[in-house]
């Protein structure tokens, strides 16, 4: 199984807005649901798993399509590290050893079918 690791905890210290960058909404949609979209739709990526504040994960799910590969989430750690290190921990609740695991910021949509196929 390949499952996509969403990286949606950061706080954007650089961006000067009341709301962290991830969840600033473009064209109608936040920026996260763009990146799950483009993730979730990919071929190739069985389950996606996003780091977030919980004060978030209703606010994606109910933007979210429904059918989408949406696992679960885990709460951020201190730290970009940290917040990875808990990601994986709730992901080998569903997760085989040999899995693969691609870790991904929230932040960037633009994310290419190639890039994904690369690294898986």
């Amino acid at each position: 199984m390949n499952i996509a690791l969403v990286l949606s905890g950061g706080i954007g210290k650089r961006l000067i807005s009341e709301v962290p960058k991830q969840y600033v909404t473009v064209r109608g949609k936040m920026v996260v649901i763009y990146t799950l979209q483009v993730l979730c739709s990919h071929e190739m990526i069985d389950a996606v798993h996003v780091v977030a504040e919980r004060a978030w994960w209703e606010p994606i799910l109910t933007e979210l399509p429904r059918a989408a590969k949406l696992k679960g989430f885990s709460e951020p750690g201190e730290n970009r590290q940290l917040s990875i290190f808990n990601g994986l921990k709730d992901i080998r609740e569903y997760a085989e050893e040999s899995d693969i695991v691609l870790v991904h910021d929230a932040v960037r949509p633009l994310v290419s079918d190639e890039l994904i196929k690369n690294s898986i």
